[in-house]
């Protein structure tokens, strides 16, 4: 155990979650609002990760009130969450396709389900769909805005049935975990045999890391805990008894307004002032597609049970 001088924050040691204790290698050292912390590469199956880190009771301070979903800070989070609905719904809506390509409309969670939009959608396409928030503020806005089912809390103290969900989303969650592989572990025991998980994570291996390298918009070592590639996220997925069905580099539906608000986190003057000249234009808020480093991961529990 550490301390961060800065905070006198005490920082943590982890092992590699798919190789446990081994040997690290330094990638990165990343300032952060909370002093400087170091991203390490397992030697083994070079997963990239934060070590040492904050403890899990700081982490999730980070996500429970209003501010991550509407930023206050130029470090963590979304500019604005909620009014990036549409933006969201288009890439929730390629999601779905792809799940109902591959199975029936039966009962779906969402892990990290933020303010319910994909929950949402799913139930008006025919789905049971429900899901888990870490976030006070955004489980709440789910349950009382949007009436849906969505608990407040992380995935394993939910307690939810076993053998009972034919798909698990995990949007831009994964990498906040603090054991990924417990919680892979856990959609494995909530998916019925033959259930898809369909993951959605910055990638490791993405062109854009190699080109921005520290700079990467994804290095956020007090947020993202884990850098996956195709092959760590393979690895892991076996390791919890899951069968990896594709890894694949994806885009997202973006627009002008959404990546100003990336550059704000960096560049804050820089983009209230480009926000002042032009967000009355229509050409701010038009969505098109971009690749910005993330790649979609798809799973599937096998008919026939194996312990892990």
């Amino acid at each position: 155990m550490q301390t961060d001088n800065t905070n006198s924050i005490m920082l943590h040691e982890v092992g590699c979650p798919i190789c446990g204790e081994g040997p690290k290698e330094a990638v990165y050292e990343l300032a952060s609002s909370a002093g400087k912390r170091m991203v390490v590469c397992c030697v083994s199956c070079r997963l990239m990760f934060v070590n040492p880190r904050i403890s899990s009771e700081e982490i999730a301070k980070k996500y429970s009130g209003k501010s991550y979903f509407e930023r206050e800070d130029d470090a963590t989070g979304y500019r604005n969450y909620l009014q990036d609905r549409e933006l969201h719904l288009m890439f929730f809506r390629r999601q779905l396709d792809e799940l109902e390509a591959r199975g029936p409309k039966e009962n779906l969670m969402d892990v990290g389900c933020a303010g319910g939009f994909l929950i949402e959608e799913a139930n008006q396409r025919g789905w049971r769909a429900a899901g888990v928030e870490l976030s006070e503020f955004a489980s709440e806005y789910a349950r009382q805005t949007l009436g849906l089912n969505v608990a407040t809390g992380n995935l394993r103290d939910a307690s939810f049935p076993s053998d009972h969900y034919q798909a698990v989303v995990m949007d831009d969650v994964i990498e906040h975990f603090e054991n990924p592989l417990s919680e892979i572990l856990e959609v494995r025991r909530i998916l019925k045999p033959g259930g898809f998980l369909l993951v959605h994570t910055p990638n490791a291996a993405s062109p854009w890391r190699h080109l921005m390298g520290r700079k990467w918009v994804h290095l956020k070592p007090d947020e993202h805990l884990y850098y996956f590639d195709p092959a760590t996220i393979r690895r892991l997925l076996e390791k919890a008894g899951l069968e990896m069905v594709f890894a694949r580099s994806c885009s997202k539906s973006t627009n002008i307004n959404y990546i100003n608000g990336v550059i704000g986190k960096y560049l804050p003057g820089l983009s209230d002032l480009l926000l002042r000249l032009f967000s009355k234009h229509r050409f701010w808020w038009n969505p098109f597609p971009f690749r910005g480093g993330g790649m979609e991961v798809c799973a599937q529990k096998p008919a026939s049970i194996k312990a892990p």
